[in-house]
This record gives structure tokens, sequence and C-alpha cells, in this order.
């Protein structure tokens, strides 16, 4: 079966949609014939798929071609305004609505955004969740962590929405306390914003004790979870947090909001340290707590790195994916009939 993989031009930039993309579609490869195209702005795709795969952020592509061209059309739901609560009744989430109409199943990385697209109508059989995985180094047991002040890590994308500004602000009300704060996060997608927020961090009196790695390579992110004490993801909104699932099997305690689908990875044992949805005050009590009780924050890391053991590997991922596959290409050849009883 030939399954067309149709991917945005930004390839080159370190995003957790593009990791999840290039891993499961390796994994296709093993058991299928797989076309990877990169579609710019107004690019159509004309070659005759079985199956084609259609990024999130190229969903306008599943109705510029037709049908036969595309073959039974899949969504990679790795964002869709839709999901944020915020933006659920924005002209851009209007917008995703009319273009679901097009495709005939989506994959969605949790069960939050699977539940939402159940409410926009898909029946069940139309969705599946696929958990990104983790590579087979994040299960090696973790060394010693280095001595000396707790280490604060944030692992996001340069943007606006990922609240790097208002974590920012927290450190600055912790400056008694004695910590070190890094920063790895592609740049690139949002110049202008990168550019400001390096501007903020210059010139904030926490400069001294932060560092900007930038964007890092996946193969030596467990560097940078192995020498740290805890995550903190100020985000105001992650539909999965691979960030999250690599840090819980790293054993380190995470300390985020509870939005999305990223509630779902953390054990209920260590659910107190997610903070409702935008409280900053929350969010830097949670950070002051672990970072005055270091012992605390190890048994909570403890915790996750127990839980994590329960992720799949990128193997499973793939093949997870691989049975959707097959089975959206198989019920799309069923008569009309057929298909009217499902729905």
């Amino acid at each position: 079966m030939l399954v067309r993989a149709l991917l945005p031009d930004i390839l080159q930039h370190a995003t957790g949609g593009n990791l999840f993309n290039q891993r499961v579609l390796t994994f296709l490869e093993t058991v299928a014939t797989v076309d990877r195209q990169v579609i710019t702005k107004g690019q159509q795709s004309t070659t005759p798929a079985a199956v084609t795969l259609i990024d999130s952020l190229l969903l306008a592509a599943a109705a510029d071609a037709s049908q036969e061209q595309l073959g039974c059309r899949l969504l990679l739901a790795h964002y869709l305004h839709l999901f944020e609560p915020r933006c659920r009744h924005s002209a851009e989430a209007e917008r995703e609505r009319r273009l679901l109409s097009n495709v005939d199943g989506v994959i969605t990385t949790s069960v939050y955004c699977r539940d939402v697209l159940t409410t926009e109508g898909f029946a069940d059989h139309q969705l599946a969740v696929v958990t990104p995985g983790l590579a087979p180094a994040y299960a090696a047991e973790v060394e010693q962590r280095p001595a000396g002040p707790p280490r604060i890590l944030t692992v996001s994308t340069l943007l606006e929405g990922k609240g790097l500004r208002q974590l920012l602000s927290v450190l600055e009300t912790l400056t008694e306390l004695d910590w070190t704060w890094e920063l790895a996060g592609d740049p690139g997608l949002d110049p202008e914003f990168s550019a400001e927020f390096q501007q903020r961090l210059e010139a904030s009196p926490v400069a001294q004790r932060s560092r900007l790695h930038g964007a890092v390579e996946p193969d030596r992110m467990i560097e940078l979870y192995d020498r740290s004490t805890l995550l903190v993801l100020p985000s105001q909104f992650e539909t999965c947090s691979m960030a999250t699932m690599e840090a819980m099997a790293r054993g380190l305690p995470v300390i985020a909001y509870r939005i999305g689908g990223l509630p779902e990875r953390i054990p209920a044992a260590c659910a107190e340290l997610l903070a409702p949805p935008g409280d900053r005050q929350q969010l830097a009590e949670r950070l002051q707590r672990l970072l005055v009780d270091p012992t605390a924050g190890a048994a909570y890391g403890h915790k996750n790195r127990q839980a994590s053991r329960r992720f799949p590997s990128w193997e499973d991922s793939g093949a997870a994916l691989w049975s959707f596959l097959r089975r959206q290409h198989r019920l799309r050849r069923q008569p009309p009939e057929v298909m009217r009883e499902l729905a």
C-alpha cells in the first residue's frame, strides 16, 4: 500500500509535531511504501495514493485535491485551534470545522483531543489516539544528578503561547532562593517573539542565572534532563506534551498548568503539581515548594519515572498508526450502506 505523507515546510525546526512525524513515518517505511512530500503554501499533490496522511498545518490540502488523488484522507492533528478552549469560537476554529469535513479520519496524540473531535461530530471509528513514543535510551538508569543549586529546565519552542514571559516574571519573584534556569527550544518559528523575549531576559535580574540553549537535537535532550532538578512548563495549552513524557522517564517532577492532554501523562500522586490554567501565583507556589524542598521533588520524580514505564516506544506508536491506516483503508472500500451504519 502506498502511504503519502503531506508535511509542512518547517522540517528544519525542532517541534514535537516534526519529531512525531519523523519517528512514525520511519516505522511505516518498514511495512509500507511511504511517499513523503513537503508542501509549500498553495502547492497540491497530484499522484494517486491509497492513504494520505496530512499534517494539521496543511489541513487545507485535504480540500485542495480530489479524493481520488489523496485516497483515504487522514489528519495528523498535532494542533487545532478548536482544541484550545480560549480559541474554540475563533474564526480560525470555524475555518477548521469546515475543512475537517474533507477528511475521513483523524489521528490525535491524546484522549483529550479525541474527545473534542467527538463533540465536533466525528464517529469513534474515525478517530485514533496514537501516543508519542520514547526512544530506548529513556529507559536507562538515571545516574546521580550533579551537586549544586536546583536546576530548573523548560523545554519549549519560543512562541507567544508557551508562557515564557510569564514564567520569567515568576522566576523574578524567587530571587531569594538559589537556583538556575535552562531553556531549550527552537527560536526560529517566530523570530520576532524570540528576539523580544531574549531582550527581556537579558534585562532581567535573573539573566546571570539563566541560559538559552536554542534548538537541541533529540539525542542530546537526555543530557539536559539528567542534569536538571525539575521541569517547568508554563505553556497556555498542550495537546500532549512530549517534553513531559521525556522528563518523567528521566525521573523529574513536572510543574505545569492543568491543560489539554498534558494531565493524562501525570500519575495521580503527582497531579497536585499541576496548577489551574493560567494561575501564575499557583504555578509560582508549586515551584517555590520544590526549590525549598528538593527531597519532595525527588519523590515526585521517582513516581513519574515509575508511571513512565507504561509509555509506548516509537515502534509501538508506529504500529498503532499502521493499524489505524489499514482499518481506515478497508472501511473506505465498504459499500455506502455499511458506512452509514458505522456513522
